[in-house]
Order: C-alpha cells, then sequence, then structure tokens
C-alpha cells in the first residue's frame, strides 16, 4: 500500500455540507465502507451523504486544511437511546485526536440530558474501531449480534450508559 503524503493545514470540526459529506463516503477507508454497506440496501456512497446531511443536527466534519477527512456524531433511535457513528478517508489519523478531544468534552456530555444510552454498531472485524471506542469509554452493551449484517456478518455492539 502507498503511504499518504499528510494533508496541509490546522484541523477544524465544522457543520457538514453536502459537499463535504460527499468527499469523505466517496473516499471512505475500506473498513469503513465494509462496515457501513454491510446495514444497507445498498453500497451508494452518495446515498449515504444525504441521508446524513438530513439528520446532521449533531454531526461535525473533521477537516485538515481545506479537505474532509471524517464524519462523526449521534442521532436518535427512539426516546432516550442515540446511535454514534463516525467514519472517514485514509487521512483519519490525522484528524482521529481532535474528533477524540470533541467526542469526551462535548459530545458525550451533551448527549447526556438527552439519552441514557448512546450505542455503536461495529463490523465484529473493525477492530480499529471498537478499540478507538472502548478508549472513549464505551462498554461493550450486548452479546455479539450474530448475523446482523445483510451477507450475515457479525457485529458488536458497545455504548455509553448515562
Amino acid at each position: 500500500m502507498a503511504r499518504l503524503e499528510p494533508l496541509v493545514g490546522k484541523v477544524e470540526l465544522v457543520r457538514p455540507t453536502l459537499p463535504d459529506l460527499l468527499h469523505v463516503t466517496r473516499n471512505m477507508r475500506e473498513r469503513d465502507r465494509m462496515e457501513i454497506f454491510a446495514t444497507r440496501w445498498d453500497d451508494d456512497p452518495d446515498a449515504i451523504a444525504h441521508e446524513t446531511m438530513e439528520l446532521a443536527g449533531f454531526m461535525w466534519v473533521a477537516k485538515k486544511g481545506d479537505t474532509p477527512v471524517s464524519v462523526f456524531g449521534a442521532r436518535p433511535l427512539w426516546p432516550g437511546v442515540w446511535c454514534a457513528t463516525a467514519f472517514g478517508t485514509d487521512h483519519w489519523p490525522e484528524v482521529v485526536l481532535t474528533m477524540t478531544r470533541h467526542i469526551l468534552k462535548f459530545m458525550i456530555p451533551g448527549l447526556t440530558p438527552r439519552a441514557h444510552l448512546v450505542v455503536a454498531f461495529c463490523h465484529e472485524d473493525h477492530h480499529s474501531s471498537i478499540r478507538w471506542l472502548r478508549s472513549m469509554g464505551a462498554e461493550p452493551i450486548a452479546p455479539v449480534l450474530f448475523e446482523w449484517g445483510r451477507e450475515r456478518e457479525n457485529f458488536i455492539l458497545v455504548g455509553w450508559r448515562a
């Protein structure tokens, strides 16, 4: 695999725009693509961008310089339960520290008044995602969700309790 040249500029967290979301979804890391497409009817990155834009109330885009690198946030599933999401491009390592700080200092505390549970569904083979979420205090919520994906992939459910 060829080494990526680092992006130039500082990391900023901004509100999502459709062009930013389209850039990230069209250039997702392979593991993110595998995880997300396993829970969808199709493999259309543009549809993910449009759906994310519709739910963008508690979402951010991490940009390095002018380049969108990742999308993260949460949305309500039902009263008291929210679902966290995060995905990005191969430049993810360049923005993950800023994202992590924001999640710990703002996002999780901001959800506490709204949710008694915030969950994240992780493909069982997306080990870096599971480790990252656990490093921020997410704990296993349920046993393995067997055959949860459209091709019978197993998922892990982790989350934060208020």
